[in-house]
């Protein structure tokens, strides 16, 4: 929802958002990774930052 709601977010905000620690936050995305719902992408800024975003197959399954 909060890929949903307010676009790609890099992950250390997921992790705050969500209130979970950085790796439990990791290993979600890469679920979400492996079935495809969600993207991970380096900042154009800064590499070091990780992006994620909904990919087309996680929109398509968006919710109302």
């Amino acid at each position: 929802m909060i890929l949903w709601k307010g676009g790609p977010t890099p992950m250390a905000k997921l992790a705050e958002a969500t209130l979970r620690d950085r790796s439990t936050v990791t290993r979600l995305v890469d679920r979400l990774i492996r079935k495809a719902y969600v993207e991970r992408k380096a900042a154009p800024k800064d590499r070091r930052q990780v992006i994620i975003s909904v990919s087309d197959k996680g929109e398509a399954i968006r919710p109302g």
